[in-house]
């Protein structure tokens, strides 16, 4: 299961780091570390784990935003670094 220390553990890694190719590298776990989230809601709501839709959709959010930023970061990462 992730943790949302493990989430922000990449995004802390990810935004220091100068080297590209490493820096996609995170920010590629970190997409896939946001996606094994999202998932692991999906089916806490569908055994209604979370106390309803509402939680759910607010939570989901929040991965949905994370994973854009995210993809932000990755297109915009320098060429030459």
């Amino acid at each position: 299961m992730v943790n949302a220390e493990e989430i922000i553990e990449l995004i802390i890694k990810s935004n220091s780091e100068r080297n590209r190719d490493e820096r996609i590298k995170l920010i590629d776990l970190l997409l896939l570390k946001i996606e094994m989230t999202t998932i692991q809601l999906r089916i806490a709501n569908e055994l209604r784990l979370l106390g309803g839709q509402t939680s759910y959709l607010y939570l989901v959010k929040y991965c949905v935003d994370l994973s854009k930023q995210a993809e932000g970061w990755k297109k915009y990462t320098p060429q030459n670094g």
